[in-house]
């Protein structure tokens, strides 16, 4: 069949399937399962052999050419080996292997494609579905949103479609790496924006590119092009052809930057999650806390067009619209934080809005992510979304370093999150790792241009979950390690800049606070990199080819936080005792800036029942609460003497609290 009906059908069955409303499911009967419901979810233990349990809410009627999905978010610290459902035909049935399902440790949306049962499923009396888990006794499982539903855009593309996009991505990724990689006649030595001009200094003669258009002349050029500020483009030499002579560059001196201070704080204590709307008498301030981070979701911040509720804001000319409320929030915590000494890490993310038929409702979600994920990696491929994002950018940068501190001051960028759980956190779809790294740096560039613009002292970090050379579970997963190698070679490709690295060092598993007993590697093939062998990170990180400037990469850990197993006296004593471990390690490494603890408050129904925070909705502070708060103070000693006993060591100068020295580049600082 020709290629296009392939295409036109594909087009027809989305959007006859988009106008299927999804029909919502329950669990029903159940065996060798406990199970609990709340909020919405289903907990679920498993207590014996064959665990599975029947779906109701089945309406007769339904039919595979308009519900051919199964879908359901589901949370497991540990893997799904053999999952199957129970499909019932008009006469029969059968079990469709799903197959594992991998760890998810936020909520994870899967798929199922009844389309691929040996025949179409039946509905009404007498024809029921059922999952099974094929987990062994012990094995805990969150699940919600389950439902029958139409596919999504991705979902009704034809396999051939799908093999000839893979196939156009990885040569795409093949091109990149080969660029990178080639030798130039030149190099551009300088980029330096100045009040009108822009002076491009190279050791190459040509003509200046800057971003597709070639300027006549050199090495000074306008720097505006009307009223559009070409300070963040990249720029390349040319030939008379438009052959490049050099590899990319972008700019690396701002001539008029803001008299702003280098932000030192004495500790490391911080604290994620924060509370919006912040005021000044805010618990949170009672820990001592002296970083922060915060979210900001930026595609809720601007749009293209009016909406009730939105202010008119003009940029370069085009009149786009700010999301008035959300700004007035940011600006109150951002401030409060300032005001009161903490240094403000911004978060930066794009929310992954879908409409019926899975696709992206805002230009600036990459045209390439899926509906899967909970954010997306920005728009850098069409000139709309690339504008907003550069928009969005400037707005960010610009209002959070002005020298009077109007609204706060942000002294570090962290795009975006958790990359390599692209498939959740930054979803871009399925992505060879040079094409996802080459979207990725393009993101960072852009955020460090534009703030470098406004403040001598600003840095962008990748966020990084504790996986190193694990590949973490599920779809868009990529190995820590590789993508922070092909990051690094790509920047100093272009002209490195300052960048560092956001963390996020959970326990593994995440459940179980004893971090003291887990088992470790100390070198660079280590598996994970947890509290428990942090000094790896910064070890690797102050290898020669990462460093920047002589100097090693400033490291943040953005994100990590200990588990209570539950609410009880005993367990909330392990919980504190994993944080005083924690930091207890942690500071020690004088390469480590900030520690964020996370959470503020347990979160179960968003984080699969696991209780990380220092305070609970119901139960008020928590003994972590009291130990965190005393870190660093003269009740330190007192707060946490019960800890010692829990590890099963002497004291803070046991040999197993030790920083391993690692090499020449290890760093160990004795003081507690």
């Amino acid at each position: 069949m020709p290629r296009w009906i392939w295409i036109w059908i594909a087009c027809l069955f989305s959007a006859l399937a988009s106008a299927a409303e999804p029909v919502p499911l329950r669990v029903g009967a159940r065996a060798s399962l406990e199970i609990t419901e709340a909020n919405g979810a289903w907990s679920m233990t498993v207590t014996g052999p064959n665990p599975h349990f029947w779906l109701t809410g089945i309406p007769a009627g339904l039919t595979l050419e308009t519900h051919p999905i199964l879908s359901f978010e589901y949370f497991a610290t540990a893997p799904v080996p053999n999952l199957q459902v129970r499909v019932p035909f008009a006469q029969g049935a059968a079990h469709l292997r799903v197959g594992a399902l991998p760890i998810a440790e936020t909520w994870r949306t899967l798929g199922i494609d009844l389309r691929l049962a040996k025949e179409a499923y039946a509905s009404g009396p007498g024809k029921n579905f059922a999952v099974i888990l094929g987990t062994e006794p012990g094995f805990r499982f969150q699940i919600r949103n389950l439902q029958f539903r139409a596919p999504n855009e991705e979902e009704a593309r034809s396999a051939a479609d799908r093999e000839e996009r893979r196939q156009r991505r990885e040569r795409e990724a093949a091109a990149w790496l080969a660029s990178l990689r080639r030798p130039y006649p030149g190099r551009i030595t300088s980029v330096t924006i100045q009040a009108e001009t822009i002076e491009v200094l190279a050791n190459v003669k040509g003509r200046i590119r800057v971003g597709e258009t070639t300027a006549d002349g050199g090495p000074v050029i306008p720097r505006f092009d009307g009223k559009r500020d070409r300070a963040p483009d990249v720029f390349r030499i040319v030939d008379d052809s438009g052959v490049p002579l050099t590899p990319p560059a972008y700019a690396s001196a701002w001539e008029g930057q803001r008299a702003l201070p280098k932000l030192a704080a004495k500790g490391i204590k911080g604290l994620g999650g924060i509370p919006m709307n912040l005021t000044a008498d805010h618990e949170i301030f009672e820990l001592g806390i002296v970083h922060a981070t915060v979210n900001v979701v930026v595609n809720a911040l601007l749009r293209p067009t009016e909406a009730p509720g939105w202010a008119p804001w003009e940029f370069e000319g085009r009149t786009l619209h700010l999301n008035a409320g959300y700004l007035r929030t940011l600006d109150a915590t951002v401030r409060t934080l300032s005001q009161k000494g903490v240094i403000v890490s911004a978060i930066l993310l794009v929310g992954n809005q879908r409409d019926a038929a899975g696709r992206p409702t805002q230009p600036m979600i990459h045209p390439e992510a899926l509906p899967e994920g909970t954010f997306a990696m920005p728009d850098l491929t069409t000139p709309e979304g690339t504008e907003l994002y550069r928009a969005v950018i400037h707005l960010l940068t610009e209002r959070y370093t002005r020298e009077n501190g109007e609204f706060g001051r942000v002294a570090n960028w962290i795009l975006h999150n958790e990359v390599n759980q692209a498939g959740t956190w930054t979803n871009m779809g399925e992505q060879p790792l040079p094409r996802y790294v080459q979207t990725y740096l393009r993101s960072c560039r852009h955020v460090y241009q534009s703030a470098r613009r406004f403040d001598p002292h600003a840095r962008v970090f990748i966020s990084l979950t504790h996986h190193w050379t694990e590949l973490s579970g599920g779809p868009q997963t990529y190995v820590v390690r590789d993508l922070l190698e092909l990051f690094a070679e790509a920047a100093r490709f272009e002209g490195d800049f300052e960048w560092g690295v956001a963390y996020h060092p959970y326990p593994e598993p995440m459940t179980q606070p004893d971090v003291w007993n887990q088992v470790v590697r100390y070198d660079f093939d280590a598996p994970y990199i947890t509290p428990k062998n942090i000094e790896v990170l910064p070890a690797y990180l102050a290898q020669d080819r990462f460093r920047y400037h002589g100097k090693p990469r400033g490291i943040l850990l953005s994100e990590q936080g200990i588990n209570a197993v539950s609410l009880a006296p005993e367990e909330q004593k392990r919980q504190a005792a994993g944080i005083v471990y924690t930091m207890e390690r942690v500071r020690r490494i004088s390469a480590i800036e900030a520690f964020h603890y996370h959470a503020y408050r347990d979160s179960p129904e968003a984080e699969g029942g696991l209780l990380l925070g220092l305070r609970n909705p119901q139960a008020g502070l928590k003994q972590a609460w009291d130990v965190y708060a005393a870190m660093g103070t003269e009740r330190e000693a007192e707060a946490t003497a019960f800890a010692w006993s829990v590890m099963g060591v002497p004291g803070p100068d046991a040999p197993e609290l030790e920083i391993r020295p690692l090499g020449a580049a290890a760093d160990r600082n004795p003081t507690r």
